[in-house]
């Protein structure tokens, strides 16, 4: 969604389309604005993902087991899909507000806004303003879509409330005597709960 408003080209058309009635553009893009700002401010897209995620998950533990991979998998993304969803729908609702100032907008740049004027030719243009907070706005959130992967993973590789070494062993033999074995992911479980070695390193 993010992509098809940013990245097509689509707010440029409209902003030329606009460019003769800047009140049309203010009501547009801000109206347009409050639809994500909306969604975040009354979680109505991030809890949906999130039952989502939860139906997934109990049917993954019905069809794979609690303790296999593709329920791990899916289980470890229900808070980052959330924290995501509320974010971007933040970043797209700042970008469009941003845009609501007219294309005509011109004014002389304040020295403690120097920053700002890219050109540097002293006037700072609303398409200036429009780049500056869209090109910040893209790192930050960004570097927040980097540290989601790292926490992310990080819960990946930690096993879910209520496993016990004790229990997966009795699992993994109840397994073998049908020719069959635990998940890789409950293995791994096995192997850095004991703490030893360069497991426990990997298990930082």
């Amino acid at each position: 969604g993010a992509y098809l408003l940013f990245g097509t080209g689509w707010i440029g058309s409209m902003t030329k389309a606009l460019h003769d009635s800047p009140m049309m553009e203010i009501f547009f893009f801000s109206s347009l604005a409050l639809i994500p700002w909306g969604l975040a401010k009354f979680h109505l897209v991030d809890t949906g993902l999130e039952v989502v995620v939860e139906q997934i998950v109990w049917l993954m533990g019905k069809l794979r087991g609690r303790y296999s991979v593709a329920r791990h998998v899916v289980f470890c993304m229900k808070a980052p899909v959330g924290s995501i969803t509320q974010n971007l729908l933040n970043f797209v609702s700042l970008n469009l507000f941003i845009n609501a100032v007219p294309d005509t907008f011109e004014m002389d740049v304040p020295r403690v806004l120097r920053f700002l004027d890219a050109d540097g030719d002293g006037i700072l243009s609303a398409n200036e303003i429009e780049s500056f907070v869209y090109a910040l706005s893209s790192k930050i959130f960004s570097a927040f879509l980097v540290t989601q992967l790292l926490l992310y993973l990080i819960e990946l590789k930690k096993p879910p409330e209520g496993w016990s070494m004790e229990r997966s062993l009795e699992r993994r033999e109840r397994k073998r005597q049908d020719k069959k074995d635990i998940s890789v992911m409950e293995r791994y479980w096995q192997v850095t709960a004991k703490r030893a070695g360069w497991w426990t390193l990997l298990d930082r």
